[in-house]
């Protein structure tokens, strides 16, 4: 009896964290966002707690949460493919369409890291904390990958094409983590992907690839 408490009692705490998270990001999106000095950085110290927390709750260390290097060939080779897929057809469109605008080479290696940040940042609240506290919390594993997936499109509402894009790209980010969990290179295809999709596509296709009110204008 006592061990069934205990069990329901961590259901409710993984719950209460997911939905912390959820409620925090999605209302600085949508809500607080710029609305008074220092904002971005309230944000950031909450959600950094918040994360904190829950990976000590799921995952126990950041190695296992994905933090490491010995998984790192396994999902470099299970996302290689994806990625120079998606890449080239994201170029030949550009090209297609005459929208390519790469910045010169100096700044393009300012570009492509700020992009891999941002995306390892993503990669760890879509697959260290969501996905690995839906995973606890939900008995079935695969109902579990399309709630993540379905988390981080809602994020970027109200753009379709992004909503469409992060949500396949969710389910196949999942995917991957599961057989390979390495941040490293999940954040690494996020950031090329999404550094390729932003110079080679036209705005009216992508919108600046802004989520929130930033995209209604």
């Amino acid at each position: 009896m006592h061990v069934l408490a205990l069990r329901a009692a961590e259901r409710w705490r993984d719950a209460i964290l997911l939905a912390l998270v959820f409620m925090l990001i999605f209302s600085f999106i949508w809500g607080w966002q710029g609305s008074f000095p220092g904002a971005t950085a309230v944000f950031g110290a909450a959600l950094i707690g918040l994360l904190f927390a829950g990976n000590a709750n799921f995952s126990g260390s950041l190695r296992e949460s994905g933090i490491r290097l010995d998984t790192a060939s396994h999902a470099a080779t299970l996302l290689a493919p994806l990625v120079a897929s998606i890449i080239a057809l994201t170029m030949l469109a550009g090209y297609l369409l005459d929208s390519l605008d790469f910045p010169t080479l100096k700044n393009a290696w300012i570009s492509l890291f700020e992009a891999f940040a941002f995306g390892l940042a993503q990669q760890y609240v879509l697959l260290a904390f969501f996905y690995r506290g839906l995973e606890r919390l939900m008995a079935n594993n695969a109902l579990a990958v399309v709630a993540t997936a379905l988390v981080f499109a809602i994020f970027h509402l109200p753009n379709p094409f992004l909503t469409s894009v992060t949500l396949v790209a969710g389910l196949l980010s999942v995917a991957v983590y599961r057989r390979a969990p390495n941040l490293w290179i999940n954040g690494l295809a996020h950031g090329l992907i999404s550094y390729h999709l932003y110079h080679a596509l036209p705005l009216w296709i992508t919108g600046a690839l802004r989520v929130g009110p930033g995209y209604l204008g």
